[in-house]
């Protein structure tokens, strides 16, 4: 196991026409890195995905998924095992479903920034999501147990609540 205290990476930079090489701990270059979430773009609207486009082309790319700014409308809303999701379907098993996942604690942070919780605030309205589209695969379960049988589902997991942008409809 790496200490990310201790590890560090050697970068280099470039100021002023002078050359720099640097030593980052590593911990603080992912800390860095991590906060690198964007918003959507919201210039140009004819670049944003449709859940149909997402699930394609997630499915084309299983292994690293889609990035890009993916646009629905929320018809569904649920909240199970810590999660938030907003969903393109009204059934969140339909294959067509594009499925948006954010984490409790970023949940809590996009019910402070829209002044209610995100179940019932994005409901019903066109949403521009900035993030990455992967196939996660769904088991079925019996007492417990996997049964073999199995679905996908495509989710953008969102890190952030500034990658989630309410947009009129288009």
């Amino acid at each position: 196991m790496i200490d990310g205290a201790r590890f560090s990476i050697t970068l280099g930079f470039c100021i002023k026409g002078h050359f720099i090489l640097k030593n980052i701990p590593f911990l603080w270059l992912v800390l860095c890195l991590t906060a690198c979430t964007s918003a959507p773009s919201l210039d140009n609207p004819s670049d944003w995905l449709a859940p149909s486009d997402a699930l394609r082309a997630a499915a084309s790319n299983s292994q690293s998924g889609v990035t890009g700014d993916f646009a629905m409308l929320v018809q569904a809303t649920g909240s199970r095992d810590g999660f938030t999701y907003l969903n393109s379907e009204l059934d969140y098993r339909d294959p067509r479903c594009l499925t948006i996942a954010i984490p409790k604690a970023v949940a809590l942070k996009l019910q402070a920034q829209l002044g209610e919780d995100p179940l019932q605030a994005l409901k019903g309205k066109h949403v521009v999501v900035n993030g990455t589209a992967k196939r996660v695969t769904v088991l079925f379960l019996k007492d417990g147990k996997p049964t073999g049988k199995y679905y996908y589902q495509t989710h953008v997991t969102v890190t952030n609540p500034k990658q989630i942008t309410v947009v009129p409809k288009r």
